[in-house]
């Protein structure tokens, strides 16, 4: 079966951002005050790594109202080369969540950590090695899944030092087909704009169709932006 689940970011996806709580969500009350996502919703939190210090620690976070962390972020420096988070700290958050039945996801990329995603994803060999570099992750972490947040695919709008190439959505596609063959179980999402990501012209695509064939795969879309 293939699943093309979009989730709005301003609804259902809330950054934690030194509060112990996760804002407001449409989800039911319970009787111990706890809201969690009912039916087939989830309740999706960004946790910058950058937040979690001394004022807030994993401690702080409301499990109990909480079904996925996607862990911003890792920076994509190289096809073999992913950093810019604190390692010991992202193993204490999946720990956590895995004790309190939560599941993670690395964010790979964000606004300032995307600038090497057009070079890597327009060659086989570097979506191969790139492939094999998350996947590594994965399972050095015990990671639940990879959520992709490439802003943006061929287009300028991304900070002005990232790389941009016409085939950037076409590579795209292929780097995410091929991480969804690679980690078959594993969850997988792209962060995304509310226009469809840009063509060979520049200009946004018509057509969403190669994206929906990649199976079991979810898009958040950056709705903050929306007045």
């Amino acid at each position: 079966m293939r699943i093309f689940n979009i989730v709005s970011l301003v609804v259902a996806s809330l950054t934690i951002l030194g509060t112990s709580t996760i804002g407001s969500v449409a989800a039911p009350q319970t009787a111990k005050g706890k809201r969690k996502a009912t039916g087939n919703g989830k309740v999706i939190a960004y946790l910058p790594d950058w937040t979690l210090g001394d004022s807030y620690s994993v401690s702080n976070i409301p499990w109990n109202k909480t079904d996925h962390i996607n862990y911003a972020f890792g920076s994509v420096v190289s096809a073999t080369v992913v950093n810019g988070f604190d390692s010991s700290k992202l193993k204490q958050v999946v720990e956590a969540a895995h004790n309190n039945k939560v599941t993670v996801s690395l964010s790979v990329g964000g606004w300032s950590g995307g600038k090497e995603f057009s070079n890597i994803a327009k060659t086989a060999s570097g979506r191969t090695n790139f492939v094999k570099t998350l996947v590594a992750l994965v399972d050095n972490f015990g990671l639940d899944g990879l959520d992709m947040d490439w802003e943006f695919p061929a287009s300028k709008d991304g900070m002005i030092c990232n790389s941009v190439d016409p085939a950037d959505s076409k590579n795209f596609v292929a780097l995410l087909s091929q991480l969804r063959t690679a980690l078959p179980s594993k969850i997988l999402s792209v962060a995304a704009p509310l226009s469809p990501f840009n063509g060979p012209n520049y200009a946004p695509s018509n057509s969403v169709a190669d994206y929906a064939a990649i199976p079991d795969m979810y898009v958040h879309l950056m709705a903050y932006d929306v007045n």
